[in-house]
């Protein structure tokens, strides 16, 4: 019988100031749960489930100053968080095939950990990297049960400042806007977790393949600086010439990899959203 549950919670903080106006800030969270069971199903007796409990928040306001070319400055900040968490369970059939339990290229393993296998001449056949000498190669069963999970924990975070300048010299008003934003967004999780003496089903697009786990936190995080501009006098147009736009995506400038500072992978020229 399939079980299914879900729960939704949220709640709002505002913000009370008499200096500037601004979007009260907004946090919910959520948490959906999620399982289902098929024992109809005898053959697989297939088994999931799946958990998503998150936080979010987002704000933005904006100062009015009004002094000399500098008319406001506003701002937005927006984060979110989600733990999420899936599993299957199931009797796989038809399993059998070479195995082997290395996450190296060009590993050469045995079926016995750490045993190192030798031709006639001496030669070794084996090449067992640093670290895996307790993993072996071997031949799965035909039927086994086989359960997999699925760790993830996402992180997004965004920001966003920008300023307006506007002066009127005679007959013409002048107004510039500046700003900057960033995004970073990545995966803290353990990524696809199982028994590696009861692996889940390999790719069947490659001969002889065997599933590698990895964890997502071994991604590096992607950060994204932007810095934009534009121009307009009354009663014309932005000058689309006078905005600029740099783009900064790099695995070095990571949460994984802290001590190398950001380098820049590409860079375009365009006029954003923000420029109009």
């Amino acid at each position: 019988m399939p079980i299914i549950s879900a729960q939704r919670l949220g709640q709002c903080i505002p913000i009370v100031s008499t200096n500037y106006p601004a979007t009260p800030p907004s946090i919910s969270r959520w948490a959906k749960i999620h399982g289902r069971e098929t024992p109809d199903d005898e053959r697989s007796q297939l088994e999931t489930g799946a958990r998503d409990i998150g936080l979010r928040f987002n704000t933005n306001g904006t100062w009015n100053i009004r002094k000399g070319w500098l008319s406001n400055v506003k701002y937005t900040l927006s984060g979110s968080y989600r733990d999420k968490h899936s599993y299957q369970k199931k009797l796989l059939g038809n399993a059998f095939a070479a195995y082997s339990m290395s996450n190296t290229d060009g590993a050469v393993l045995s079926n016995r950990p750490g045993q190192k296998v030798y031709d006639n001449e001496g030669r070794e056949l084996t090449n067992i990297p640093a670290g895996e000498a307790s993993l072996i190669a071997t031949y799965l069963p035909n039927e086994y049960f086989s359960r997999y999970d699925i760790y993830g924990k996402e992180v997004n975070l965004f920001a966003n400042l920008n300023a307006s300048f506007s002066k009127t010299l005679g007959a013409v008003n002048n107004r510039i806007l500046l700003g900057t934003n960033f995004r970073s967004d990545g995966n803290l999780g353990d990524g696809k977790v199982y028994d590696p003496y009861n692996p889940p089903n390999r790719s069947q697009s490659a001969e002889n393949s065997s599933p590698r786990p990895r964890k997502y936190s071994s991604i590096p995080f992607i950060n994204q600086l932007s810095l934009y501009g534009g121009r307009r006098t009354s009663p014309g147009a932005w000058v689309r010439g006078s905005c600029w736009h740099r783009q900064v995506s790099a695995t070095t400038w990571s949460t994984a990899r802290a001590s190398s500072p950001p380098a820049p992978i590409s860079r375009s020229i365009s006029c954003p959203a923000s420029c109009g």
